[in-house]
């Protein structure tokens, strides 16, 4: 396959990335896509970028295309520390309790859960 040929000549790493993805996926039907989808990489994001990711998921012994591509490409943004509010029922705060209170139980072998 020419572009195999071209993409292990661009660099080192990345060359020794596709023996990995070559040898897991064998025959051209296996490893193709995973050879195009390295060589759009490396025209999308440029040899430095694609060959670390290369080394970074050869490392981990994480030998595919879609594996580097997720070294590249940035987290989806997401909301963080969203607070699920369900009608009718207690929110966390509402129902926690300090450790101490649930160490006393276990020291007093049972009972009340008061304080």
């Amino acid at each position: 396959m020419v572009y195999r040929d071209y993409l292990m000549q661009q660099h080192p790493a990345l060359a020794a990335y596709l023996v990995g993805v070559c040898s897991r996926h064998r025959g051209d039907e296996e490893f193709g896509p995973h050879v195009l989808g390295m060589f759009d990489l490396l025209r999308l994001h440029g040899l430095e970028a694609v060959a670390a990711a290369c080394t970074l998921a050869a490392d981990e012994k994480a030998y595919g295309v879609d594996y580097v591509e997720s070294l590249l490409e940035p987290p989806t943004s997401r909301p963080v520390g969203r607070k699920l509010e369900v009608p009718g029922v207690p929110t966390q705060s509402d129902v926690e309790r300090a450790m101490a209170v649930y160490e006393a139980y276990a020291v007093q072998g049972g009972g009340s859960y008061d304080a």
